[in-house]
């Protein structure tokens, strides 16, 4: 078990970072907006991944899922970036049965689940009132089972659960007697459709392991398993005790579930739980270590291999720069306009400073009641209702509260409830730290959000589907 696994607090740039190895700041991908389906930008191209690594060692690259990374162009798709195949969806969130996304675009509903190789892209049609769980779960069944067990494998397996939408689970066979006991014993509504979202993921991931012990690939395999961010109390997800939850930069936003499996550990780790700071950049360099490769140059992962063997007892990260977010955009504007304070977060030890920040509380689900926090605070349920539409986001601070900055003692205080801020003790703290914000601030690249390209429906029309629109000089045709 990883104690103090950090993802960011949206998708796209833990995904990013994943990827990378290296920092939103330093990827495009720290302002607060996520890749939406009408983007016309993406992951710079730049960027080596860690597929395309990976095959040049020989390996046999897949991505099932989530990608999340831009779709604009063909030459963004997963497969033109290091995977041999790609089958899933491209933008944030789509519906679990009819994989639509999740909202309206141009007074349309667009379908979004596509399969690509590295010389084109089709659209998978055909699939309406099919699980995605169970979709998935068959893809990655047919993969391992084609694979050449003496070749090197890796795949990407980003599941769909437990994003909102929160359609409703119709078949309870996949859940053990346990699981369906402890469902119904749910009373929240909300709570009890999420429940069952996550008991469909624990059913794919267990088939994951059976299929590869099945195959006879399961004892030379690493599984890593986390989430990318923390969870929205307006989609069924509570962080409590942890602060606030996705979108924010308290420990509800980011601190997420994450272990390491594997057969290959030593008996003497199994089992146990490894509590130095790991970030979801350190997963690129970490997978390096472990293959005894050298690490690239450039990025800002940290390999935790050694550390995780226990074969040293020095913890190697002792800081983390969650996020700089410099950025705005004005409601009369599309552009991002620079703002004279960031919003940040900074780990250093055991102390964390956020700087410029919304006094975000805690959010619990009630037991007993028909209504949810998130219900509550927005006015309206998020378990899918019969009008097909999606859920109320998580990115509304909240009304009336100021930005402020906070300064907490995350071993002391991980439900950060006392603020040292202001007291002078700590003064020296903050000025330390404030300080490497900014030497942090000025080697950042600038964030790679560009506003919505409404063309882009143009080209879904021919499908219905939403696919790319662009096409790079020289570079890939559609």
């Amino acid at each position: 078990k990883l104690h103090q696994f950090y993802s960011h607090h949206l998708c796209t740039p833990s995904r990013g970072s994943l990827l990378t190895g290296k920092l939103p700041i330093q990827i495009g991908l720290q302002h607060d907006e996520v890749i939406q389906p009408m983007s016309p930008w993406g992951l710079n191209l730049e960027y080596k991944l860690l597929p395309e690594t990976l095959q040049e060692l020989g390996y046999e690259t897949h991505i099932v899922g989530k990608w999340h990374l831009g779709h604009y162009m063909f030459d963004f798709f997963p497969t033109k970036r290091g995977f041999d195949s790609f089958f899933g969806f491209v933008t944030d969130q789509e519906h679990y049965y009819n994989h639509t996304y999740s909202f309206k675009i141009m007074e349309k509903r667009w379908s979004d689940l596509v399969s690509s190789d590295p010389d084109d892209f089709t659209v998978v049609q055909g699939r309406e009132g099919e699980l995605s769980t169970i979709i998935y779960r068959d893809k990655v069944r047919d993969l391992i089972e084609a694979h050449d067990v003496d070749s090197p494998f890796f795949l990407y397996y980003a599941t769909q659960n437990v994003h909102g939408p929160l359609d409703e689970i119709r078949d309870m066979t996949l859940f053990t007697d346990a699981q369906s006991k402890a469902i119904q014993a749910i009373q929240n509504p909300e709570r009890k459709v999420f429940a069952k979202l996550l008991g469909a993921l624990d059913h794919a991931v267990s088939d994951l392991v059976k299929t590869l012990k099945v195959n006879g690939m399961w004892d030379s395999s690493v599984l890593l398993l986390s989430s990318d961010n923390g969870g929205c109390q307006y989609g069924g997800g509570y962080n409590n005790p942890l602060r606030g939850g996705k979108h924010f930069l308290f420990e509800g936003g980011i601190r997420v579930p994450a272990f390491i499996s594997s057969p290959m550990l030593p008996t003497s780790v199994m089992g146990t739980t490894y509590t130095g700071l790991f970030h979801i950049s350190d997963v690129y360099p970490t997978i390096m270590g472990m293959l005894q490769q050298n690490l690239p140059e450039d990025i800002d992962g940290i390999s935790q291999w050694d550390a995780l063997l226990r074969k040293t007892s020095v913890y190697p990260r002792t800081e983390l720069m969650h996020n700089i977010d410099y950025w705005a955009i004005p409601t009369t504007s599309t552009t991002l306009q620079m703002m004279t304070h960031p919003r940040a977060a900074y780990r250093e030890g055991d102390m964390k400073l956020i700087l410029h920040h919304w006094a975000l509380g805690w959010y619990a689900p009630p037991i007993n009641t028909p209504s949810s926090e998130g219900e509550k605070l927005s006015g309206r349920s998020s378990i899918s209702r019969p009008d097909n539409e999606g859920i109320e986001d998580c990115a509304d601070p909240p009304k009336d509260h100021a930005a402020l900055d906070f300064l907490f003692n995350i071993s002391a205080d991980p439900h950060e409830t006392r603020n040292l801020v202001n007291l002078t003790e700590y003064a020296d703290t903050v000025q330390r730290m404030r300080a490497r914000v900014m030497e942090e601030a000025k080697r950042m690249v600038i964030a790679s959000w560009i506003a919505e390209d409404e063309s882009s429906v143009d080209t879904w029309m021919m499908t219905g589907f939403v696919v790319p629109w662009m096409v790079m000089p020289g570079g890939s045709q559609l």
